[in-house]
């Protein structure tokens, strides 16, 4: 499942994703995207962990070795919390120029958000 929550800066996205997030989950992680000094909110329980994904591949690649090293038979007790895809597109404009690599690597974090046993958010 991918659940989307969208708005303005500073219009408390991130706190109403978490409190969803702990409604409908028993574990999770929330990654911080972006090339930003990661600011971690509280997170809803220690069930939960944080990860600074950075920009780029690094994303996607972090998003596949979560969904590789967890428990198939669990996956409709945990969720993954991208914030923010916005931060993570323009931090990837910011790095490269080329349209096609900000294309592929978009195409590549799809396909990686889209393959997770478990909901996105």
């Amino acid at each position: 499942m991918l659940i989307t929550v969208t708005g303005g800066i500073g219009s408390g996205k991130t706190r109403f994703a978490l409190k969803y997030a702990a409604g409908i989950s028993r574990e999770g992680v929330y990654l911080s995207t972006g090339d930003h000094d990661p600011v971690i909110p509280e997170l809803p329980s220690a069930h939960y962990r944080a990860i600074h994904a950075g920009n780029g591949q690094h994303l996607t690649e972090v998003i596949t070795q979560i969904n590789r090293e967890s428990n198939l038979f669990l996956a409709d007790q945990r969720i993954v919390i991208v914030d923010s895809l916005t931060s993570w597109m323009a931090a990837g404009f910011r790095a490269t120029e080329d349209l096609d690599h900000q294309r592929s690597e978009t195409q590549l974090l799809l396909d990686a958000l889209l393959s997770y046993q478990g909901s996105c958010l």
